[in-house]
This record gives structure tokens, C-alpha cells and sequence, in this order.
């Protein structure tokens, strides 16, 4: 039960992956757009439900292919991931091919692990996965119990025939013979799958049927009790995908261990049968329910208007993970006609009482404070504030939101408010948070867990984020380093403006896309180093490594890199140095002018980034965005030639970088360029002007 893709929506898929790899990489700051990496811990998380922080990577010099590994009780899983250029699928239309060499790194991985004479060695990751396997296995054997090795080829992209056959003969010389031994594949479709979970979407559902088993209901006229057959989910799944769940909290948990059991339970016989016993259940509201008369000895069935799941999306989208994953005809049958689920269901169109129900019945998996807070009063009107801009945006209050409404032409909401081409204003309350801490002076926490939705009293910020704003004097000392702090004195109590977010918003995702890469900027570093001759094709890589670390550009770009949220607030810096405090008005204002206008109508910050990066003289003087970015890179570049020793010798860099200290030493060096630089020309000013006295006037 596979769903065929077409290649017109493999550009879709590519960006929805891009985007998920970008989120992975938020959490890892080390590996900022190392696509390579990233994309093992994407695999980790959605084929092993592992988190990046559990993830045993091995993916380096000497990994003796193996990229991560998985150990569990009677299990081991190593898996050789492959990712092509992302900058190349970018323009690509149809998955790329592998062939038979990519098998042959499946068997490479077999012959390293199954090695007891310890003659093949590898990194100290990989030999550690080594010594793992074998500990596991000797106490498997010890008492008794099966083990089970296995190998995963996870590629984004598909096997060519003579893959193909190379892949049938290795499953012939392993995995049919003894030994425990499994080869499996990841390929496009799987991908695409997990991809499309939230992407895809149908209508709501004006009305579905539901049958019950015979003898399990009970009802009055405001609720009903039954069990149903699992698979009925399944189909109202595949039917109608993320459109059953528009009221819940949440949409599906891409990384969650209790998914991750409830698809085990159900891909066996035994779990199947004690399904019922095991799961909290599916509830579901509606406006109202039919009871068709039924004879005897057939299931009890309830036709339900307007109906929505509001508890259970994680077992309904388990369920149907499982069934589709299930290759044993004999389970697939069980679980069809043996297992069935709990399922609740609430007659009311009162959305209080809905929201009171919803976040006390999520409580299967743990519920973030972010989807706790989603259906708040302050949430629901932002949402409502930020449909009303001039250029509407969606306002994205809780998990997978947006994709629900994909395609989704009952809503009050559709996709196509939002779009402008291929670009969609789309912003998350959780990026939001992040950049809104940077923009008012507080970057240094805005690269660490900043608890934006856990309340005051439970040491988090949320009331601080969202329902007060900056007053004049928290505005003023941005300016004087880093000696802002949350204070009832100079915070108002209303809440942040559409435009204020978006300005720090629309800032932070310009700085992410301005800058190069950690890939880009390593390759026009190397082909730098190659044409002075500083290093040839013989360099080994600790010189390599040495050459680099030696090359201010490549060091510059590092740093800058690392140090995204700081570039926030030093934005903020220039803004209230040169129009005053950023209120509302002069948000909306600043909004207006040119650079901050294109991206608040039509967000392709790539594109937008490309572009200004090409801009030349003055061509690009008019450009706020632009000018500001370049003012901050020289004023940086001022603060390296000071500090960079200090930078480099740092253990924890991106600390470094976020350091209170480091911000205040980066602004005075800021101050001294916006001076230093009055009587000459730049691309990013005027010559006989300081930078400041040069950015636009705001209009009234």
C-alpha cells in the first residue's frame, strides 16, 4: 500500500525535507547547514524515532560506512545514509539514482561489524558500534534469546536496476542464510511519506461512519463509549489525512517513544489482540450523530456530522504507519480483522468546552507548553491580527497548523491567502519567540532553550514574549550593551504588534539566507586555498584544517555564522540608535522601506538574499536590509582582528559568541565604524556621512 508521487511534486518534497533539516539544525548549531549531517539525524528520528541527542553518529573520516547506529535489547541497526546536494535538487525534477556501489556499502557495514578478528578498524564511533553489536549479541546468545542485526539504506533517491540486483544478491548471501542478519531500504517513497504525513490534506469531513463492535457501545444523547476497529482509522486517514485533526492542540510528534511502542504493539499478533488494553483511545467531537437501524449480529454504527478528532491523532497516524509497514500477510490480516481501539466521542459545538476536553485528554504523549498555550485568548487573536496585515500572514500557533490547511478549501483559512507564487507568508509563534527575544536586546538567551511558552512562575518567559511589549526605556538600553532585562518598570502590558514580530522576524530569516553556509563557505574557502597554492591535492587534513582555520574570510564567515541571534540584536541596535524606541508605529514604518517591504510581501529570503548579495555601489544604498548587514559585517571584521585569537582559542565558540561581554565589545566596535568610516565610500554607505546619519528617514 504505497502512494505513487509524481514527479511535479518532487520540488514540494525537496522543500518540505529543506525545511525540516533547517529546523533539525536550530538545535544543533554545531552543524548548521551541513545538509550531510543533518540528514542522518532526520533519518535517526523519523525511521528510529531517536532524538539528535540520543543519536549515536559515526558519520566521519573512517565510519567504515556506517553514518549512526541504534542498539535496543534484541536489536541492533546501523544505517548508511545518502543525500544529494540539496543546492543541486533544488533545480532537479525527478529523485536522483543510486547504484550498485550504494549497496556495496551495505555489505561494507556487515563485514566491519561481524568482524571478531578486529583486523578491519575504523574511527573511535565506529569501533565503539563494533564492541556494542558484539556485547549484545554475546548476552543475547547467553540467554538464549534471538538477536537481531540489521542494516538500512536510507537514500533520497531510488536504486537503478543493476542496484537493484546487486541488492537481491547481498539479501541472498546474508539475510536468507543464518546468522540473524537483515538488509532493508529507505528510499524516496518511504521519505516522501514521512514527509507528506502533514503536508498532505483533504477537505474536512462534513460527516463519517463509524462502526462499532457489536455490544461495546454505550451513549447517551450528549456522548458515546465504543471500541472500533483499528483499521477504520486507516481508512479515514488515507481519506482525509491531516483534515481529521483540525481542532486538536498538536498534529502528529515526528519524534515521540510512545508512538514509536504503539507501532510495535501494533505490528504484532499479540499487541494487536491487546490493543484496547494498551491505548488511551480516540476522541472525537461533533455536532451531532445518526444511529442507522442495523440487524442483529452486525456492529453497532454511528454516523457523525461535522466530526473532528480531537485526542488520538498520534494512535490514528500510528495506526496507519503501521499497517504500511507491516510486510507479514498473516499480521496485516490480524490487525485488520483482531485489533481494535477505544474511541470517545463528544456531541458539542461550545469551543471552550472542546479546548477544556483537548488539553486534558492529551496527555498520551507529553504536551509542550507551546501547544498548551496554542488555544489561548492572546494566541487566537495574534493569529486573527496577523490575517489582517496588509499582506496577510499566517500565524502559526501549534504543531503541523499550516499543513492542515493545505489544499483545504472549507476552512476559513486557505493556503492560497498566503501565497505569493511558491512563497508562502508563513510564520511559526516559535521562531517568532526567538528572534522577538534577539530583537529586544536579549540574543544571548536566544540561543539556548528559551522556555517561550512555559509561564513566569514556572521559569520560563511566555508572559514576557507575549503578553508585554518594550517601553521606551528597555528600547533605550539596547544601546548602551547588554543591561536589558525583563522589568515591570519598562515593559508595557499589552502585547507585541504583527509588525514588531515580523520586523525582528523577517531580520533573523535575512540573516540565515544572506550569509553563506557552513558547506559554501568550506568550499570557497578550499578553492581559495587551492589557487594560492596553500594547499594541493596531496594536503592531508589536519593542513587542510590548519589553512583554513588561517583564512580571515573563511573565519569571518564562521563567526558570523555563529552568531545569527547577536546580528538580530545588533539590527535593533542600529534601529533605535537612528528612529528611537521601535514601537508600534515605527515598526510598520521601518516595514515600508525598501528591503524590509519585498520580504513582508513576499518572503523568498533566498531569493531576496541572492539578489542584494548581487547589488553593487549604489544600487544598494536604499536597501535597508542590505546596508545594515554590511555595516554589522564591518564592524564584526573590526571586533575579529582584536578578538579572534581569543575566538578560536574558546572551547564552546557560539558561546563565546553570545557572551553579554562579547555583544557589548562587537557594539562599541560598531560605534567606532559608524565614525571611523564618515569620509570614505562604501557599497553599504555614502562617503561624508556616518552610517547612521545615512539610512532612510522613516515616513509618517
Amino acid at each position: 500500500m504505497t502512494t505513487t508521487r509524481t514527479e511535479v511534486e518532487f520540488p514540494e518534497i525537496v522543500e518540505r525535507l529543506r525545511n525540516q533539516l533547517d529546523q533539525i539544525s536550530e538545535n544543533l548549531p554545531e552543524f548548521t547547514d551541513d545538509y550531510h549531517r543533518l540528514f542522518n539525524y532526520f533519518i535517526g528520528e523519523h525511521f528510529e524515532e531517536v532524538s539528535p541527542d540520543r543519536i549515536k553518529i559515526c558519520d566521519r573520516q573512517r565510519d567504515q560506512k556506517i553514518d549512526f547506529y541504534n542498539a535496543e535489547e534484541d536489536r541492533f541497526v546501523a544505517y548508511q545514509c545518502k543525500l544529494p546536494d540539496m543546492d543541486l535538487l533544488g533545480d532537479a525534477r525527478s529523485p536522483a539514482s543510486f547504484g550498485a556501489d550504494l549497496v556495496n556499502e551495505a555489505e561494507d557495514v556487515l563485514t566491519f561489524l561481524t568482524d571478531d578478528t578486529g583486523v578491519a578498524k575504523g574511527n573511535k564511533q565506529a569501533q565503539e558500534a563494533r564492541n556494542r553489536y558484539r556485547s549484545m549479541k554475546r548476552t543475547s546468545e547467553e540467554a538464549g534469546s534471538d538477536f537481531e542485526l540489521e542494516v538500512v539504506l536510507a537514500y533520497f533517491g531510488k536504486l537503478t536496476a543493476p542496484g537493484e540486483e546487486r541488492l537481491h544478491e547481498l539479501k541472498a548471501n546474508w539475510q536468507d542464510g543464518a546468522g540473524g542478519f537483515k538488509i532493508t531500504t529507505k528510499d524516496y517513497d518511504d521519505i516522501a511519506r514521512e514527509l507528506s504525513l502533514s503536508l498532505i490534506s483533504r477537505d474536512r469531513p462534513t460527516d463519517i461512519t463509524i462502526p462499532f463492535k457489536k455490544g461495546t457501545v454505550v451513549h447517551t444523547n450528549e456522548w458515546g463509549y465504543g471500541l472500533v476497529p483499528a483499521i477504520e482509522f486507516y481508512k479515514l486517514f488515507e481519506t482525509f489525512k491531516m483534515a481529521l485533526f483540525d481542532l486538536n492542540v498538536r498534529y502528529y510528534l515526528e519524534r515521540s517513544s510512545v508512538n514509536k511502542q504503539i507501532i510495535r504493539t501494533l505490528s504484532e499478533v499479540k499487541g494487536q489482540k491487546m490493543f484496547h488494553l494498551l491505548n488511551n483511545g480516540i476522541t472525537v467531537s461533533c455536532d451531532g450523530w445518526k444511529i442507522p437501524n442495523v440487524k442483529d449480529g452486525q456492529e453497532q454504527i454511528m454516523k457523525l456530522l461535522n466530526p473532528q478528532i480531537i485526542n488520538g491523532c498520534q494512535t490514528v497516524i500510528s495506526i496507519y504507519r503501521a499497517y504500511l509497514q507491516i510486510d507479514n500477510e498473516y499480521k496485516q490480516r490480524n490487525l485488520e480483522n483482531e485489533c481494535v481501539v477505544p474511541v470517545r466521542i463528544i456531541k458539542t459545538t461550545n469551543r471552550d468546552v472542546l479546548a477544556d476536553v483537548v488539553t486534558a485528554s492529551n496527555n498520551q504523549n507529553k504536551m509542550t507548553p507551546r501547544n498548551l498555550k496554542s488555544n489561548s485568548r492572546v494566541q487566537r487573536v495574534l493569529q486573527r491580527k496577523f490575517t489582517e496585515l496588509a499582506a496577510p500572514w499566517f500565524y502559526e500557533r501549534k504543531d503541523g497548523e499550516f499543513d492542515s490547511i493545505k489544499e483545504y478549501p472549507t476552512r476559513t483559512l486557505k493556503v492560497k491567502d498566503f501565497q505569493i507564487g511558491k512563497t508562502v507568508r508563513r510564520v511559526s509563534n516559535e521562531v517568532i519567540a526567538k528572534s522577538w527575544l534577539s530583537f529586544v536586546g536579549l540574543s544571548s538567551a536566544a540561543s539556548e532553550q528559551i522556555n517561550a511558552f512555559d509561564s513566569i512562575d514556572d521559569g520560563g518567559r511566555y508572559e514576557w514574549l507575549f503578553d508585554r511589549r518594550p517601553g521606551e526605556q528597555h528600547w533605550k538600553a539596547i544601546t548602551l550593551g547588554p543591561q536589558v532585562e525583563f522589568s515591570d518598570d519598562n515593559f508595557e502590558s499589552m502585547p507585541p504588534t504583527p509588525e514588531q514580530y515580523l520586523l525582528s522576524y523577517l531580520i533573523f530569516e535575512f540573516v540565515k539566507a544572506y550569509l553563506p553556509s557552513a558547506q559554501v563557505n568550506k568550499r570557497k574557502c578550499f578553492d581559495r586555498l587551492k589557487a594560492s597554492r596553500k594547499i594541493t591535492d596531496t594536503s592531508s587534513h589536519e593542513d587542510i584544517n590548519k589553512a583554513m582555520m588561517e583564512d580571515d574570510e573563511y573565519v569571518l564567515n564562521q563567526i558570523l555564522s555563529n552568531m545569527k541571534e547577536v546580528i538580530v540584536e545588533l539590527f535593533s541596535w542600529i534601529f533605535v540608535k537612528t528612529y528611537g524606541p521601535i514601537d508600534p508605529q515605527k515598526a510598520k514604518a521601518i516595514l515600508a522601506l525598501k528591503g524590509p517591504k519585498t520580504l513582508f510581501t513576499n518572503p523568498d529570503f533566498k531569493s531576496f538574499a541572492k539578489e542584494v548579495a548581487e547589488t553593487h555601489d549604489a544600487d544598494g544604498l536604499d536597501n535597508l536590509l542590505y546596508v545594515c548587514m554590511e555595516f554589522i559585517i564591518e564592524g564584526v571584521r573590526r571586533w575579529k582582528s582584536v578578538f579572534g585569537r581569543e575566538y578560536l582559542a574558546s572551547q564552546r565558540r557560539i558561546r563565546f559568541l553570545h557572551f553579554p561581554k562579547t555583544i557589548e565589545q562587537i557594539k562599541d566596535h560598531l560605534q567606532r565604524a559608524n565614525e571611523e568610516t564618515k569620509a570614505f565610500g562604501y557599497s553599504w554607505k555614502p562617503p561624508h556621512k556616518t552610517f547612521l546619519k545615512s539610512l532612510p528617514d522613516l515616513k509618517p
